[in-house]
């Protein structure tokens, strides 16, 4: 999950943006510990003050084995 994250904040930055400039997120999260995960990175990434609109979804599988994060984000550039 750590590098889901890190490829997303790096097309952030590529982009203008930053995670402080996220809207919306959609997780889809495979069944298990991909709740718990999320949990413990969002914090590491999202201003606390300013996190997206948010809804995580459980969903039986994803598209390739091993698996355990989908995300659909909206964010805005930086002007």
């Amino acid at each position: 999950m750590k590098t889901v994250f890190e490829r997303l904040g790096s097309v952030l930055f590529e982009s203008g943006s930053s995670y402080r400039n996220l809207a919306k997120a959609t997780y889809y999260l495979a069944p298990g510990q991909a709740r718990l995960l999320l949990g413990d990175i969002r914090g590491v990434y999202f201003d606390p003050m300013r996190p997206p609109a948010a809804s995580a979804l459980q969903v039986p599988a994803l598209g390739a084995a091993g698996r355990v994060i989908e995300i659909d984000m909206i964010a805005v550039p930086v002007k």
